[in-house]
């Protein structure tokens, strides 16, 4: 997991978990059965192949009716209120 993900943990749990599909997309953190949440750090999302194969994957998540929020690195660390305020109203509203 790394440092972003971390900082996100401490709000929520880490879950890691494999998705079904072809058991290849992990998510960041799960907050409940239908709330997932991603956080980008520019390392491993900035190219163009990364993204592409990043919205591929979310899209899927989508369609299988979940709720995903993503947030880069910089939201989590300068922004933290804001995603906070997100994550209790995703909770709130897709329980």
């Amino acid at each position: 997991m790394s440092p972003r993900t971390r900082h996100v943990a401490e709000i929520a749990h880490p879950c890691g978990t494999q998705l079904p599909g072809d058991g290849s997309y992990r998510v960041d953190v799960r907050l409940s059965e239908n709330v997932y949440v991603e956080v980008d750090g520019y390392a491993y999302h900035s190219s163009p192949q990364q993204k592409r194969y990043d919205e591929r994957r979310r899209n899927q998540l989508r369609l299988g009716g979940k709720h995903l929020l993503v947030y880069t690195w910089w939201d989590v660390v300068h922004d933290g209120g804001r995603v906070v305020a997100e994550l209790r109203e995703a909770l709130q509203r897709y329980r």
